[in-house]
């Protein structure tokens, strides 16, 4: 059973959260291709899934600003590439690959032999696999198994070590490859669906996972007699560590963590999150197939006394190959 503590952490972290969800970028601008067709009459709910066997060329542009104690990244990115959509028992498997990059920008503390260490490690590792339901709801579990993530993930930790600028925004990139999530349950015209999600964050620089709180919510703002959906997308989520773990076991043992015999300095920072996406989504409903995607992102950590700030901004289009 939770504990008062707790309860009352969780309300305020959802709190948070809500207020991230209304705050901050504002409603996202509409598509520069919205539906042009007679539109469905209001009250008709609209699925959303994606469909089987179907490969798709994908091109994308990920801008990315990074603010951070010794780094400063103001970096893009156009690349090509494809997905391939095939079932996979009660799954669907998402294929990825990076065909091409079209354009690399690195502008801060990066310099030349960096852009082209980021070239090279997109060009060799540039490739996934990811598992997803109907919805583009990923088995994270299923998907870090896959063994050209592993790989890959293995490529992007070196990378980091020699090249931190270049690796972030592979990194964001190829998160960036997944195809976009869709809603539980169908939608109606201007209706919001809104949800929420508990989850983890890991950081791996403490090797510490903070308990996320996700408020997500979907509003379809117009669909033709084509089946072509316009979708606004928002999410925002919190996630805070506010105590050192090693004392939490001690209190939940019944013991007194002051009468520890470690260095109390050594003891795990202060650590929050803070993120807010908001976008919109072109989606055929009537083939199962994502159309087009834009969508701003911003993040902001503290860990312990620094402060790191993130603007995102996504373009992806889709086309039936």
């Amino acid at each position: 059973m939770a504990s008062p503590r707790s309860r009352l952490y969780s309300r305020i972290v959802v709190a948070t959260a809500a207020a991230l969800l209304t705050a901050g970028c504002g409603p996202s601008k509409p598509p520069s291709t919205p539906p042009t067709g007679e539109p469905t009459p209001e009250g008709t709910d609209v699925e959303l899934r994606y469909a089987a066997a179907v490969p798709l060329d994908q091109s994308l542009q990920v801008e990315l600003t990074h603010t951070s104690l010794g780094m400063y990244l103001d970096s893009r990115i156009d690349v090509k590439a494809t997905q391939t959509l095939s079932a996979t028992g009660n799954q669907l498997k998402a294929a990825w690959t990076v065909e091409s990059i079209e354009a690399l920008e690195l502008e801060g503390t990066a310099d030349a032999k960096e852009i082209e260490r980021t070239r090279s490690l997109i060009t060799d590792h540039g490739a996934g696999t990811t598992l997803i339901d109907a919805r583009g709801l990923v088995d994270i579990a299923g998907t870090e198994a896959e063994p050209t993530n592993e790989k890959r993930l293995q490529a992007q930790d070196e990378a980091a070590k020699q090249s931190p600028a270049g690796a972030l925004l592979a990194t964001v990139l190829f998160d960036e490859l997944a195809l976009p999530r869709l809603p539980e349950q169908p939608l109606r015209m201007e209706q919001p669906f809104e949800f929420e999600e508990e989850t983890e964050t890991v950081v791996t620089d403490l090797e510490q996972t903070l308990p996320t709180t996700t408020l997500v919510r979907f509003t379809l703002r117009r669909i033709d007699e084509t089946g072509l959906a316009e979708i606004a997308i928002e999410r925002a989520s919190v996630a805070e560590l506010d105590e050192d773990p090693a004392e939490a076991a001690l209190e939940a043992a019944g013991e007194d963590p002051a009468a520890d015999e470690g260095d109390a300095e050594d003891g795990a920072p202060y650590v929050r999150m803070e993120t807010k996406t908001d976008g919109t989504l072109l989606f055929d409903a009537a083939r199962g197939l994502p159309v087009s995607l834009e969508l701003n992102r911003t993040e902001r950590f503290v860990i312990g006394e620094e402060e790191v700030e993130r603007n995102i901004g996504v373009r992806s289009t889709y086309e039936v190959r």
